[in-house]
């Protein structure tokens, strides 16, 4: 597509229904969020005094502790970056081995409680975790090429997020986007169900419009996660289709994703309206079936469905995203395109869903405890020297530092675990791509890894799924 078509395109999907119905939704999200967040201060005075006053003194002890605060602000960014970088090179180097320790630790773990079930003599509990753990290791087993296979995708995907670090900043701006508008929505949800419960005199009226409200915040932040997302998958596919050349950069990426921007919105209703519909149907009290049994009955199917159903558009959309981005999809297509890979790597799906977060969430772990250990040594020699904390009160100081620096912790390593998931779905993506081309795409593959891939292709179907065969 040359550059005149692809403006011409971007200048269809920004005027398109779906996008504009989108820009009204954020209108009134902030709009009415924003105005129950001011009147409830108006009506409340003596809180806004109370609020003016924390804002005054804290104020006052940043002026007085400027020093302090700048060391440690400055501390934090510097073990952050740090962090960052090392936990991705970590990843990169022995995420494989990492995988395939972590995978095969689970069914060792389930048939370890089998075990002390015998030992304590509860042969209930014995008979479940031996059938467990033996199936999930047979599994294992069963599976071993394709849990190498997550392993190298998921060092590649550290490799991807490393290289490109602009997709970490992109995962932030969608960060403090989501918190604002949860602040903003939740205020508005709860203005709208109050205050036209009160003016109707209904719980139902107030009801149904605070889900209707709730329902625009969610697809607000379902297309800005999507279109967040989107950009990634834009950056790491330049990143893997050129090898001998750095073609990735965060403003390609947000001009290809602003083609596609119309499937985009359209996508984020579908699983917004789902996801709300769901969360709804869990809050619904049984006591309000007032002890019929069809209604009860009814209730009960009615979160299971709706638990169900947004399941299984999770499921089938699994690849919706990249087929947007990479293939140029439109909305039902990127969709149908997510069902027909799903049918053929069921089995790397299923991996996936069930232990590639696990991985993440390990070295996540290792991240936040380094932090821990940071904040000890930035309490010991940085916080006492500038306060001029007595010896006796050294290691204190220390202990409550780290407890801080811990704390704080989990907001970057949430912030970096994201683009690594969404780099790993993408490069699960480009691999069935290099699959029905034979390989011979441009990417940045290393050739031992290529020729993993290549063996596991070769061997026969691991199994027969419900849908059909895992043929290549």
């Amino acid at each position: 597509m040359s550059s005149q078509e692809y403006s011409s395109n971007m200048e269809k999907e920004l005027s398109s229904w779906p996008v504009i119905s989108l820009i009204f939704a954020m209108i009134i999200l902030y709009g009415v969020g924003l105005y129950a967040i001011v009147s409830v201060l108006l009506q409340n005075p003596l809180a806004v005094a109370i609020v003016l006053q924390f804002l005054g003194a804290m104020w006052t002890t940043i002026v007085s502790y400027s020093k302090l605060i700048a060391a440690l602000i400055l501390s934090l960014i510097l073990i952050t970056i740090g962090l960052m970088i090392f936990i991705l090179k970590l990843i990169a180097k022995i995420g494989k081995e990492v995988t395939t320790v972590l995978f095969y630790s689970g069914p060792v773990v389930l048939l370890f409680i089998g075990a002390l079930s015998f030992l304590i003599g509860v042969f209930i509990l014995v008979i479940v975790f031996v059938a467990l753990g033996a199936l999930f290791l047979f599994l294992v087993f069963r599976w071993k090429d394709r849990i190498r296979l997550a392993g190298s995708l998921i060092e590649l995907s550290a490799k991807a997020v490393s290289d490109e670090p602009e997709v970490i900043g992109v995962s932030m701006i969608f960060s403090i986007f989501a918190f604002i508008s949860a602040i903003v929505g939740i205020a508005g949800t709860i203005w709208i169900y109050y205050v036209s419960s009160s003016y109707f005199d209904s719980e139902t009226i107030g009801g149904i419009l605070a889900f209707l409200y709730d329902l625009v915040y969610a697809w607000v932040v379902y297309a800005a996660m999507y279109f967040s997302n989107g950009i990634i998958v834009a950056i790491v596919d330049d990143w893997y289709r050129s090898p001998s050349k750095d073609q990735a950069w965060l403003a390609k990426g947000t001009k290809r994703v602003l083609g596609f921007v119309n499937p985009i919105v359209k996508l984020g209703f579908v699983m917004a309206l789902l996801d709300t519909v769901a969360r709804y149907a869990r809050n619904i009290r049984m006591e309000q079936a007032k002890k019929n049994p069809v209604l009860i009955v009814a209730l009960i199917f009615f979160k299971i469905a709706s638990a169900l159903a947004y399941g299984l558009a999770q499921f089938v959309t699994f690849f919706a995203l990249p087929a947007m981005i990479i293939e140029g999809k439109g909305f039902k297509d990127s969709i149908k395109r997510s069902w027909d890979l799903i049918k053929k790597h069921f089995i790397d799906i299923i991996i996936y869903a069930s232990g590639v977060g696990v991985v993440y969430m390990f070295f996540i772990f290792i991240m936040i405890l380094l932090y821990g250990v940071s904040g000890y040594l930035v309490g010991m020699f940085i916080l006492v020297p500038i306060l001029g904390i007595s010896e006796d009160l050294m290691v204190v100081a220390g202990i409550l530092t780290a407890i801080g620096f811990l704390i704080f912790g989990f907001i970057p390593a949430y912030v970096m675990v994201r683009p690594l998931q969404v780099a790993y779905k993408t490069l699960l993506y480009e691999y069935a791509l290099d699959r029905e081309h034979g390989f011979a795409l441009p990417s940045r593959i290393p050739e031992e890894v290529k020729e993993e891939f290549e063996a596991i292709i070769a061997k026969p179907p691991l199994v027969k799924t419900m849908f059909r065969q895992n043929n290549p």
